[in-house]
């Protein structure tokens, strides 16, 4: 195939620049916008093509040198050849382009919010565990597998803690699974997901357990496996299983300003996971009821409430499923919506819509299921909007959209 160039114009949620040629779009990884490029098609379809960049003809301004050694090799990182300052720009227009495009909203001030440093911000980092040659290694995977040494985005002092894991595994049949690793203040905890558990498991972990703070497979643990998070002055239990906000170093703002948000005396915090706005909320003096689909969440939300003396009624099952029930009881002043990548179901935005609540705060980590949901809540006006720069070096964010009733609705 023949090489082209291009100048990249923009950038594509995902990370890949924006090349205009001849009336193709072609996306291109790991460009940055006013980069001049030489790249080669590698696949092209009636509307669009995706390429592979072969050299840099002149820098854009935004770039940087990349940190890690395994950039646009392992797929964690797509933004490292980027500066912060630009990595944030090209986060916010995600988000504008996809509530003009797909919500066909008008955009108040977008506010970001940079993380506090943007490396060695994350407190847990997931690993992929494959058999390779008769070993078991712990990496990453894009399109080839890439066992790793060190970190740059995950807690300070991770390649002793990559050492440590590596020493663990050897000692494993090489069977597949995950690694989620766990940084804290007492030492790193390990929680294992196998298919099938190797024979050799807990023989291992009694042997390696006094170089971490806990090990788990599953329900079985060794040591102390319980994961507390400091908001401030609070803390809150969750399980190594749970879903944490990654980045340790921002997360206290970001929970505190969702609370803010929040207007009148009942709340209802939909999607809640192991409790901590609801907590926070209650402990303002809000009447909060909270509702999530894990039960293990649910386990660590009325735990993490009842440490502050606190009785919020939280319910474990779907959203779609509860929520026509619990508005027959409850009227809340303010929704706060925190779901899943795939964003809220169809059923729960046609309910909102009809329910006549004046506020609801939403949360999302994809700024296209967002832009979707705001769409079906055309009652409501979209007042703020605010971008959380949880996961500098990558693609991802975190948005916070407040709706608020048009008096109209």
């Amino acid at each position: 195939m023949k090489n082209l160039q291009g100048i990249v114009s923009k950038m594509a949620f995902g990370g890949e620049g924006v090349i205009r040629n001849n009336g193709l779009v072609t996306f291109v990884p790991y460009t940055a916008i006013g980069d001049t490029v030489v790249y080669q098609e590698t696949e092209k379809k009636k509307s669009f093509a995706r390429g592979k960049l072969l050299s840099l003809i002149q820098n854009s301004p935004d770039r940087v040198e990349p940190k890690c050694p395994h950039f646009t090799k392992c797929g964690g990182c797509q933004f490292q050849h980027l500066h912060p300052d630009a990595q944030l720009r090209d986060k916010a227009i995600f988000v504008q382009d996809a509530l003009e495009r797909i919500a066909k909203r008008s955009i108040p001030k977008l506010s970001t919010i940079p993380s506090p440093s943007p490396w060695n911000y994350r407190k847990h980092i997931t690993l992929k565990l494959r058999p390779v040659n008769g070993k078991l290694l712990a990496g990453y995977q894009e399109s080839d597998f890439i066992s790793v040494k060190e970190c740059p985005i995950f807690a300070k002092g991770n390649k002793e803690t990559f050492d440590l894991v590596r020493m663990f595994i050897d000692r494993l049949e090489p069977y597949e699974g995950s690694l989620r690793i766990i940084s804290t203040e007492e030492g790193a905890i390990l929680a294992f997901t196998f298919e099938k558990e190797p024979p050799s498991f807990e023989k291992v972990a009694l042997s390696q357990l006094d170089k971490w703070k806990g090990i788990a497979l599953g329900k079985k643990t060794w040591g102390d496996t319980s994961v507390s998070l400091s908001i401030d002055a609070h803390q809150f239990m969750v399980s190594p299983y749970s879903f944490m906000q990654a980045n340790s170093l921002l997360a206290p703002k970001l929970y505190h300003h969702l609370a803010s948000l929040a207007e009148g005396n009942k709340i209802l915090d939909l999607y809640c996971g192991s409790g901590i706005l609801s907590t926070l909320l209650g402990k303002k003096g809000h009447q909060v009821v909270g509702v999530e689909s894990s039960s293990l969440a649910i386990h660590y939300a009325k735990q993490n409430s009842e440490h502050y003396g606190l009785s919020i009624p939280f319910h474990t099952g779907f959203v779609e499923k509860l929520l026509p029930t619990i508005l027959k009881d409850f009227h809340p002043d303010t929704v706060i919506l925190n779901p899943p990548r795939g964003g809220v179901h169809p059923t729960v935005i046609e309910k909102l819509q009809k329910s006549g609540i004046k506020r609801i705060v939403y949360m999302s980590c994809m700024p296209s299921t967002l832009a979707r949901d705001i769409k079906g809540l055309a009652k409501y006006e979209l007042t703020d909007l605010f971008l959380y720069d949880m996961f500098p070096q990558t693609t991802h964010l975190e948005s916070i959209a407040v709706l608020t009733l048009s008096s109209e609705g």
